[in-house]
């Protein structure tokens, strides 16, 4: 199943959004993985009350716009959410990165 065909797009579906309290990147389309590994054992997310399974891990491409120019980073062991209507970046990993 592609990933437009299996939930509603929103506006901000191709968005990659900063997350202060995310435990891990997690990212919604597919395709934007360059390496990616199933997930095993029923893995799942937990978001509020609602339990999310988990469809895979890998390395994520996201394009940011810095000073005007595009530059592609890699989210590494991103989480494969598809019903997510946004991807996360997790603001605790790239700290514990030294990114910020």
């Amino acid at each position: 199943m592609s990933d437009t065909s299996a939930y509603p797009q929103y506006d901000l579906h191709r968005s990659v959004i900063l997350d202060l309290g995310a435990l891990c990147h997690v990212g919604n389309t597919r395709s934007k993985f360059n390496s990616f590994t199933p997930a095993t054992n029923s893995e799942v997310l937990y978001a509020g009350d609602n339990v999310i399974p988990i469809k895979g891990h890998g390395n994520y491409r996201v394009v940011i716009q810095l000073d005007g120019h595009s530059r592609l980073i890699k989210l590494a062991n991103t989480a494969y959410v598809l019903s997510f209507h946004y991807s996360v970046a997790s603001l605790r990993i790239f700290n514990t990165k030294g990114v910020f």
